[in-house]
């Protein structure tokens, strides 16, 4: 029997403005939209470090902070820290009807109240350890796809966010199909309908600067490109721990002066770059969906990525995005060159982009989300 209200148990990690990824961006804006359904109650569980004071409070949606230490020297430090923020959520003593986790951050404490209550669990899986590190730490990687098959191996229902990520969880993991249900992303800006003035040959990356990303692919592009276009400009934004890297190569390159490394700024900012970008670049070895992807389609701005990422698999090549072989800073040097040299092809990326994105919302992914809820009830 449903219940008249259906009361959500769902962990996360970041909130606005302190996010790390597109895990964070997801909950904000799942949990935000979900609330707004009379029927459905939502206790999200927090690190309480990343709260922000001036949060508004929702009716249908409680944040549970957790006052826990968070560690990330090192990701042996990650891993403790996580292992005790699920300590600390498993003495929660309210009951509620289903257990929503998101990747390894909440498997444990998920596992333990899923048994206690005898209640179904979920599982979303943006991405697996292995395509976050891009084998960085193989080590530490075994220590989280440990975690990952418990939690894959105890839910109830999986939802991911691509086919490509559906089909990597089956080959990984040996799930049978029908237990995991695909919900794409949705964007993190509003649609605009009214053209911007475009800053001639700029170019913009919004990502964790991690191996997974490829980042090094898109400097090693812009030596290229800045060759036939020496007045280009790069913004690469977000942080990570491949960041001195990254600003060691481009001063190797010696395309330094033509790359701006902005760090971690505010989401109005990031949407003020990608109005004023001829092209969104998203150059990544692994991409499970690609909300930045989605953003520079929002916001018609011509976008770069990877035949491999999650959100190219529903769009075509040269119609409404560009794809390009991953690894391969030759592939990306000639499509950022064909854009910019190319009004025609700008101007169609842009306006089907724009019209793509429309297939993409948070209204309908909330929707999908609670009928899984209720089919589990």
């Amino acid at each position: 029997m449903i219940p008249e209200t259906t009361r959500i148990l769902m962990i996360g990690w970041g909130w606005p403005p302190n996010i790390e990824g597109g895990l964070d961006t997801h909950i904000y804006n799942l949990t935000g939209t979900l609330s707004t359904n009379k029927d459905i109650h939502i206790d999200l569980f927090l690190p309480k470090s990343k709260i922000p004071e001036n949060i508004t409070p929702k009716d249908n949606l409680k944040i549970r902070p957790i006052d826990t230490q968070i560690e990330t020297d090192t990701i042996d430090d990650i891993i403790a820290s996580v292992d005790t923020y699920n300590q600390k959520i498993t003495t929660t003593r309210f009951r509620p009807d289903i257990i929503h986790i998101h990747d390894w951050l909440g498997i444990d404490a998920g596992i333990t109240l899923k048994k206690r209550f005898d209640i179904p669990l979920i599982l979303t899986i943006h991405s697996l350890e292995y395509m976050r590190t891009a084998t960085d730490n193989p080590t530490s990687q075994g220590k989280i796809s440990d975690i990952e098959k418990k939690g894959i191996e105890a839910s109830d229902q999986i939802i991911t966010v691509s086919r490509l990520m559906k089909e990597e969880i089956i080959k990984e993991y040996d799930i049978p199909n029908e237990k995991i249900t695909v919900i794409p992303n949705g964007p993190t800006f509003k649609k605009y309908t009214e053209d911007t003035e475009r800053e001639k040959d700029l170019i913009v990356y919004c990502g964790r600067l991690a191996g997974q990303k490829g980042i090094e692919y898109l400097l090693l592009a812009a030596k290229e490109v800045l060759k036939t276009r020496p007045d280009a400009k790069f913004i690469i934004i977000g942080k990570g721990y491949m960041e001195k890297q990254l600003k060691d190569l481009a001063k190797l390159l010696g395309i330094d002066s033509s790359i701006e490394f902005t760090g971690f700024i505010s989401l109005n900012k990031i949407e003020e770059y990608y109005h004023r970008a001829e092209i969104v670049v998203a150059p990544s070895i692994y991409e499970p969906f690609g909300i930045s992807v989605l953003d520079a389609l929002t916001t018609a701005t011509p976008a770069i990525t990877t035949y491999d990422a999650g959100i190219a698999e529903d769009l075509k090549d040269r119609i409404d995005i560009l794809k390009i072989e991953r690894r391969n800073s030759g592939s990306l040097k000639k499509a950022i060159l064909s854009i910019l040299e190319n009004k025609g092809l700008r101007t169609t990326l842009s306006e089907n982009g724009r019209k793509a994105s429309d297939n993409y919302s948070w209204t309908k992914i909330a929707k999908d989300t609670k009928d899984i809820y209720l089919n589990l009830l």
